[in-house]
Order: structure tokens, then sequence, then C-alpha cells
């Protein structure tokens, strides 16, 4: 064998065992990898019913604050006075007419709302809102209350809806629905609670919606 060939040869091994090394590091990269991302998964599946209860927890906390709407004094007194259709124009002006009172500001600053006797529409502030709204207006009036996060405006809301102890002569009660933005001040608190990252969004839309 010539020197050359020699050489030739020594180049070829050297190159073969680089690229075995490489293959080698490659299989054992992938593998921690991979065993690092189930065990990411399974901290994620653990975490998840917990995150998904604090979140419910906040919506009930935007319910009980629609329950202090509802059963106002200032509607109590209404209710006895609607026996009709023809009632509920007046009514719906009424209720708007509550947003430039003081007693109902701090329901304002919350965020988006509506009235409803019943299951009907009376008034609103974001008429997109009001087909979702609606619906849970009908679960509250038989259920007492209703609670979902809602993606609406590019962002996710907790929304509380909430039926009122008194009702019309014809039993019906007013309904109060308020939705609170989920900001991530709000999604920080139950970062911290749980001790990891939370994220979240709108089903379809970019993950760049509200994180925590």
């Amino acid at each position: 064998m010539s020197a050359t060939t020699r050489r030739l040869l020594g180049v070829v091994l050297a190159v073969l065992a680089l690229v075995g090394g490489t293959v080698a590091f490659s299989s054992h990269r992938a593998t921690q990898l991979k065993a690092a991302s189930v065990q990411a998964q399974a901290e994620v599946d653990a975490e998840l019913p917990k995150v998904a209860a604090s979140l419910e927890g906040l919506t009930h906390e935007v319910a009980r604050a629609a329950e202090r709407g509802a059963n106002l004094e200032a509607i109590g007194g209404l209710l006895s006075e609607i026996t009709s259709q023809a009632d509920l124009e007046p009514l719906a002006k009424t209720f708007e007419a509550f947003e430039t009172e003081p007693f109902f500001e701090p329901f304002v600053k919350v965020g988006p709302h509506a009235f409803f006797l019943g299951a009907t529409p009376l008034f609103t502030t974001e008429p997109a809102l009001m087909p979702k709204l609606t619906t849970l207006a009908a679960t509250a009036t038989t259920a007492g209350t209703a609670t979902a996060l809602v993606a609406h405006g590019g962002a996710v809301w907790l929304v509380g809806v909430s039926r009122s102890e008194k009702t019309n002569p014809q039993q019906q009660p007013i309904v109060f629905a308020l939705a609170e933005k989920l900001t991530p001040a709000r999604l920080d608190g139950l970062a911290s609670k749980h001790g990891a990252a939370v994220l979240v969004v709108p089903e379809g839309k970019a993950i760049d919606a509200v994180g925590g």
C-alpha cells in the first residue's frame, strides 16, 4: 500500500469516526429531549386541573359581583311595576340611565354588562357580546348563576351572570351579566399561586392573547 493510499484511508476512517460520533451524539440528544418533553407534559397535565379550577374561581368572583348588581335596591323597586310587555321599553331606558348613577359606578368600572328580564334582553353596553350573554342568562334564570370564559374582541373575558331574588308579578327575575377582561395582572397572581407560567388563548387564535 502506497503512502498516498494510507493517507486517504486514514482520512476516510477519521471522517467515518466523526460521523459515527455525531450520530451517537444526536441520538443521545434526541433521547434527552424526548425524556424532557415527556416530563414537561406530565407536569402540565398535573397542573392543568388546578389552573382550570382557579380560573373558574375567578369567574365565580365576577358572578358574585353580578349577584350584587342584580339585587340592587333600585332594581327591586322597579320589578313590582313590570306587569306587561309595554313596560319593557321604559325599563330598558331606566337601566341605560343607571350608567351615570354613582351607585352603579362599581359595575361600570368592571367591564361590559347587560340586563335581562328572565332571558329577554333589555340593555347592554356591548351588543356584540349579547348572543353569548343571552345563553348564560337563560341558564341563570333557572339555576341562579352562570359563569364562563368568553373570547371576544381579541381578549378573554371572565363572565358572571346572576338573577335577582325578587321577581315581577309574573315571577320573572332581573338577570344581570357582568364581564371582566382577563388581564396579565390577573394571570400573574394565578401563575404565582401555582408556580407555573399560565397562558390563556382563545380557541383558534394566536398564542399572544393573554399571558401570565
